[in-house]
């Protein structure tokens, strides 16, 4: 397999590893991030527990709040043309851009 960023096969490389330290209290599931965990047991219960102050969305993860907020504050100047994502520097528009190519730079050593 291959990825368009080292932080995706980061992620997929942890697929090979049985470990997961983060169980589930609900259900049997357990997973490799606590992130992960997180956004899990908002299945759960529903909850949106990130609740934006400037409008009536709320989110599963402080992360996805964070990103939200950052639209309001128009410090996501730089929009993909392509959707509807929008960042604070070209440079990171210009990476995500791979996205869209099709490229795949960063291939996993254990299943190619």
């Amino acid at each position: 397999m291959s990825f368009t960023n080292q932080s995706n096969l980061r992620m997929h490389l942890m697929t090979h590893s049985d470990v997961k330290p983060h169980p589930c209290t609900v259900c049997d599931m357990s997973f490799r991030r606590s992130a992960d965990l997180e956004r899990h047991a908002c299945l759960h219960s529903g909850a949106r527990p990130y609740a934006c102050n400037l409008c009536p969305m709320a989110f599963t993860t402080s992360y996805n709040l964070k990103i939200h907020q950052l639209r309001h504050s128009g410090s996501l100047p730089y929009p993909c043309s392509q959707c509807k994502k929008a960042f604070s520097k070209p440079s990171e528009l210009q990476r995500h851009a791979i996205v869209h190519s099709g490229e795949r730079p960063f291939t996993c050593p254990q299943c190619g």
